[in-house]
């Protein structure tokens, strides 16, 4: 999982996101990612799935407004990457 830090520039990173990203909370965040349903992560358009996936997220998760802001930020510089997984999967499930 380290190397899915090592990918953002760490001058652009919260000060706080090394103190909140946590190995638990990237396994949490990736985990969600891994079962949603990939069809609907690749429809969604930039922002509505960084809303849908923190939306998700929060349900299973109490997160104080300095994490959500961190995982936040963490979540939209992987859009690349999750979109990436997300359409792997979908030819696979037609």
């Amino acid at each position: 999982m380290t190397t899915l830090l090592s990918n953002t520039s760490p001058n652009t990173l919260p000060n706080t996101l090394p103190n909140i990203m946590n190995p638990l909370r990237l396994r949490q965040i990736w985990t969600l990612v891994e079962s949603s349903q990939a069809s609907l992560l690749v429809r969604l358009d930039d922002p509505g799935l960084e809303q849908w996936l923190m939306r998700q997220f929060s349900k299973d998760q109490t997160l104080s407004p300095s994490e959500s802001q961190a995982m936040t930020h963490y979540v939209h510089n992987k859009l690349p990457l999750i979109r990436e997984m997300a359409e792997q999967k979908v030819p696979a499930l037609a």
